[in-house]
């Protein structure tokens, strides 16, 4: 049998963002509380149900980095 990864086991099922714009008075940790509780909120979902998050940045793809933090 072949595999197939992880094909047919994920589903998106919520999304958060923070709202565009300078943000001066927030860290990156600020923004990714906001950002997780808003998908949290929108799927109806507590963070121990969640196995895995994806983050997105304005300046997702243009660097050799990447953000790996706990959503807790």
């Amino acid at each position: 049998m072949a595999s197939n990864g992880i094909r047919d086991r994920v589903a998106i099922v919520g999304m958060g963002c923070t709202p565009f714009g300078e943000h001066w008075d927030k860290s990156t940790d600020d923004l990714l509380i906001d950002s997780c509780t808003a998908a949290f909120e929108n799927a109806g979902v507590e963070k121990d149900a969640v196995d895995a998050f994806w983050l997105g940045t304005m300046g997702s793809g243009q660097g050799s980095g990447a953000c790996r933090r706990p959503v807790g």
